[in-house]
This record gives structure tokens, sequence and C-alpha cells, in this order.
């Protein structure tokens, strides 16, 4: 997208999870950027009611990796539209953070920088922490696995 001068990254999109816990976006930093601030809001419904906003230091951002935006747990947001609204504070033309997007539109989201409708979806993701069975069991059976393996490797030796 190139470094956001005195405009803003909007991305509409929906949520396909129950709660929102963060948002993962991916980010390239321009410049020093020590002194420069990411600011950002979620915004939902209609009249655009704030449901989470932050600010993160810019000099924190790793450099075409994704970066996590966390705020404060949205409950019952599936299948609800979100706004994601992005912008730098204070704004420089030689150093700041520009955002990857792809030029293709994802089904139910639109994207805007500074208030021009753009072909295309910003990359990034929701972030939902919760308790993941499917793991769990995984996990156990690779410890019950490792401990058999040490008694007959112990008994083998004995």
């Amino acid at each position: 997208m190139g470094i956001l001068e005195d405009q803003r990254v909007e991305q509409k999109f929906v949520c396909r999870e129950d709660t929102m816990d963060g948002i993962y976006v991916k980010c390239q930093v321009t410049g020093d950027v020590t002194d420069v601030n990411v600011c950002y809001r979620i915004t939902s419904g209609s009249p655009n009611t704030p449901v989470a906003s932050g600010s993160y230091p810019a000099s924190e951002l790793k450099a075409s990796k994704f970066n996590k935006l966390t705020f404060d747990t949205i409950e019952d947001s599936r299948d609800k539209e979100y706004t994601l609204s992005i912008w730098s504070d204070p704004v420089s033309a030689r150093k700041g953070v520009s955002f990857y997007y792809q030029p293709e539109t994802e089904e139910g989201t639109e994207l805007t920088i500074g208030g021009s409708a753009v072909n295309g979806t910003m990359i990034m993701r929701t972030v939902t922490n919760r308790f993941d069975m499917e793991t769990f069991c995984v996990v156990i059976i690779f410890i019950a696995f490792i401990t058999a393996f040490m008694k007959i490797l112990y008994k083998l030796f004995e």
C-alpha cells in the first residue's frame, strides 16, 4: 500500500468465530519509526459503533511478518461485520508503516485507503484464544507414547 500519509486504511470483514481477541496484520516498516505509533480501531454495525481500539509502537513491529494487534475480547462476534481502521501517528513521507494487501477482493470484504475504495483485501486474520481439544489429545497421546517408550528402553537395558 505504501506509507500512509494522512490516510486511513479501512478493511471490512466478517468474523467467523464466537469471540475475537486480536488481529494479525502483515506490515512493512520504512525508515526510523521510533516515535511512530500505529493506531487502530474496530467498529461494528451501520452507525460504526467502536468496539475496540488501541495503539502499537511501530518500532516493535516485525517487517514482513504478521504482527498482533490486541484488544479486550469481543464477545458474540460470529457472522458479524466489522471494520478495522488503521493509521499512523505522526505522519511522515519518509518513515512509517505500510500494510500488505492482495489485489483480489475476498467475499464479504471491502478495502478503503484514504476514503477511496480499492480492489483488494488486506492481508490479516483474526485471533481467538480458546481451548483446543484436538491439540490437547495429541499432546496427551504423545506424552503417553514417550513414557511407554522410555519404560520399554529402561527394561531392555536393565
